[in-house]
């Protein structure tokens, strides 16, 4: 079944963010949605991949040819080289349990592809701040979660071809 929240696009020719500005993704052309970096976030570049948030600043492109894939349920994007095999992968490739979550977030993974060393993870809260990187050893990961504020956070794992993602809730 095709996903209708992901987006590809095989080549696109960027110039530098200095010639053009920077880019965003938007709906149709239509700029009432769009999806930047998030607003003066140093920890979260923007580019080559990253979680879009709704209205966020331009991302602060590289020049050069590009593949170019976006899930537009969850504002993670990722640019890779035109003839690279990176892809987004469903979510149903990972589970992240329970959800909500008061203490622990618990991260299994389903993709042979996703498992290994070369995998990161990184959590973003609601404003894009990273609040969690790190690698995943094995196909299970534990996160203790009780240091993170109350709200919804984006989890996203990747290597070197492939990128996922899922949201959870920390409640009280």
């Amino acid at each position: 079944a095709t996903d209708p929240n992901s987006w590809s696009l095989a080549s696109i020719t960027l110039n530098t963010a200095k010639a053009d500005g920077g880019i965003k993704f938007r709906a149709d052309t239509d700029w009432k949605v769009n999806w930047g970096k998030p607003k003066d976030n140093k920890e979260n570049p923007g580019f080559p991949s990253g979680v879009g948030v709704q209205d966020g600043d331009n991302l602060l492109c590289t020049a050069g040819t590009y593949k170019v894939t976006l899930k537009s349920d969850t504002g993670e994007y990722g640019f890779s080289e035109a003839n690279a095999t990176y892809d987004i992968l469903s979510d149903a490739t990972i589970s992240v349990y329970p959800n909500p979550t008061a203490s622990l977030i618990n991260i299994e993974v389903k993709e042979a592809s996703l498992k290994g060393a070369d995998t990161k993870v990184i959590i973003y809260n609601n404003a894009g701040k990273v609040v969690y990187n790190n690698t995943l050893a094995l196909d299970r990961l534990s996160i203790d979660a009780s240091r993170f504020n109350t709200g919804n956070y984006f989890i996203q794992l990747s290597n070197n071809k492939y990128i996922v993602g899922k949201q959870v809730s920390v409640v009280r």
